[in-house]
């Protein structure tokens, strides 16, 4: 019981109290269309390993099998929809890692109602997309300088997807340059 009560406070903060200039997505329910993506791979140190299964609506599915196909190398999708319990559980995560301070958490991971992960109906469904290279901590290796970033800036407009977190964006969250958004 108290896990719910948890998270119910934390899905109805209002983080403009706290200064955070994000945009509030609001609450929606799990799609009924979601598509299983599995079978994804990345290396660590030269370790292959397998990334869990992520889902997202079909029609970014299909966005994101299209725009795959047409790069020369293969970008994975992590983070796609988040529960709004998952939410509340990465949010509580990370606002421990950053002394409860809300402001600098909500600066690397939103709240629910504020992330575009769990919010597909209001303006499409957001992904993650990363190279399939990471550090130790499963951070992406300088996605932003790479190739496939390169890539994803000239052509990714083609296929409906767009950066969300530029550097300086007006939002205050740190650059992302792994983080797209799927928008029909």
């Amino acid at each position: 019981m108290r896990s719910r009560v948890v998270i119910e406070r934390i899905i109805t903060i209002n983080l403009s109290v706290y200064g955070f200039t994000g945009l509030h997505f609001g609450i929606t329910l799990m799609p009924d269309d979601l598509a299983a993506l599995v079978d994804q791979e990345y290396v660590i140190t030269s370790m292959t390993k397998q990334l869990q299964m992520q889902y997202l609506p079909a029609r970014v599915y299909e966005a994101y099998m299209r725009i795959n196909n047409a790069m020369d190398s293969d970008i994975g999708m992590g983070s796609v929809y988040w529960s709004l319990a998952y939410q509340a559980i990465v949010f509580l995560r990370y606002l421990a890692e950053n002394e409860f301070d809300v402001v600098k958490a909500a600066a690397r991971i939103a709240v629910t109602g504020y992330s575009e992960h769990g919010n597909p109906a209001l303006r499409g469904m957001y992904v993650c997309m990363m190279e399939m290279i990471f550090d130790e901590e499963g951070v992406p290796l300088s996605f932003g300088d790479s190739v496939e970033y390169r890539w994803l800036a000239e052509h990714a407009k083609e296929y409906s997807f767009h950066l969300s977190y530029r550097e300086g964006n007006l939002h205050g969250i740190i650059r992302e340059p792994w983080y797209w958004c799927y928008e029909q």
